[in-house]
């Protein structure tokens, strides 16, 4: 029975493997709805922070896809793959970058530049996919376009010999949690000697780099540049969302269920995605087998039967959902705006607006989107500035 009552948020946290379509089954079985979006697609072998929309709130996706993003990257060296990360084919070898080369790429990649998208991607190009057109074996040209990287931290290092270093900087906080008191004090230690330690000779196999960039920033781009940069070449064997605005991945549904975000996870992430290719290759051939059974025997499709690890998720999701209100707003970049309780009928049927309907003038507001409550603090909707600098409707929630 189809609930078209949950209008929600939902922070959640996507395992690597799966799909951001797959991943969303979940959320709509919680709150037996199909109308579910996610606000930013993360690719099968990413893992991490998905911000969810339930019912009405739909329409808020596109708003919040504007929103800065954070994540952790395990970038390996020496091999680049079509794909840019782990599930795809060795397309280039080349040496590994020193300390001292990489530092030195991670600064330079830090700022405002002109970023070429990979060309295994959902970028549409003479409106079909990047990704459909290069597997059908024609060759795509993406343009660049401006990102900015707000931020970059080198958290930790592999060499060539197996030897891994901690890097801590004093605005780190989800690595924090991963670590233990020695591993703690060795990370402080070399982060006060990073500058005078860094090494010319040494080769650097792997790399975990924290990035804060802005919307439409493909990491797998990123770290490519990097690479090139370093005199070296690399594709990402793991990554991990973990914050999309002011939303964090601590605060998401199934985050317990993620292990300590490392290099020996990327490699372990790695062997992972190539598992489940192996296991996807044969799910096919077995529908396909399928398929022919349904046609000669009619079809017994099995009733949904969820075991108890997903019938927690889904309790965890119910209880972690937010309603909008006006703190969320808030944390999502909108202004407030308050209706009087004359003009809630009005509003919801989409009459003219004026500043008569509201308790203070939109016209003292400064954000380009502002969320609409009752007097009760009841979500009534949104309202977005035209080119002209006058709201117009956006949402009507009814």
């Amino acid at each position: 029975m189809q609930n078209t009552s949950a209008n929600k948020i939902v922070l959640f946290s996507k395992e690597a493997g799966k799909t951001s379509f797959s991943s969303l089954f979940t959320v709509k079985k919680a709150f037996s709805t199909t109308k579910v979006g996610h606000t930013g697609t993360l690719d099968s072998f990413a893992e991490g922070l998905l911000v969810v929309c339930v019912g009405n709130l739909t329409r808020l996706a596109g708003k919040i896809t504007e929103f800065d993003k954070v994540y952790q990257a395990v970038l390996l060296f020496g091999e680049e793959t079509d794909t840019l990360e782990c599930s795809g084919n060795v397309v280039k070898n080349a040496g590994l970058p020193t300390e001292e080369a990489l530092l030195s790429a991670v600064k330079k990649f830090t700022g405002t530049y002109m970023q070429t998208p990979p060309s295994f991607s959902a970028i549409h190009v003479d409106g079909k996919r990047a990704s459909d057109l290069v597997r059908s074996g024609q060759e795509v040209e993406i343009p660049s376009r401006s990102v900015t990287v707000f931020s970059s931290y080198i958290k930790e290092i592999m060499y060539e010999d197996g030897e891994c270093r901690l890097f801590l900087s004093a605005r780190e906080s989800l690595f924090r949690d991963c670590l233990s008191p020695d591993s703690l004090n060795q990370a402080s230690n070399n982060a006060s000697n990073m500058s005078q330690n860094l090494s010319s000779e040494k080769r650097v196999k792997a790399a975990l780099i924290e990035f804060h960039v802005s919307k439409g920033t493909y990491i797998r781009s990123l770290a490519r540049d990097i690479a090139l940069e370093a005199s070296s070449v690399c594709h990402l064997i793991a990554l991990r969302r973990t914050g999309v605005g002011k939303f964090s991945l601590n605060d998401a549904a199934g985050f317990e269920n993620l292990s300590p975000f490392t290099i020996q996870h990327g490699f372990d992430n790695a062997k992972l995605i190539k598992e489940v290719q192996k296991k996807e290759k044969e799910e096919a051939l077995k529908k396909a087998e399928r398929k022919l059974e349904k046609r000669e025997k009619g079809d017994n499709k099995k009733p949904y039967e969820p075991d108890l690890k997903e019938l927690s998720l889904q309790e965890e999701i119910r209880n972690k959902s937010l309603d909008m209100s006006p703190a969320l707003a808030l944390e999502c970049g909108f202004d407030l705006l308050t209706l009087k309780k004359e003009s809630e009928d009005w509003f919801s049927h989409g009459g003219k607006l004026s500043s008569k309907m509201f308790t203070v003038s939109p016209f003292t507001l400064s954000q380009e989107i502002a969320a609409v409550f009752s007097e009760t603090e009841e979500f009534k909707g949104l309202l977005q500035k035209d080119q002209n600098g006058y709201f117009k409707y956006s949402l009507v929630i009814n």
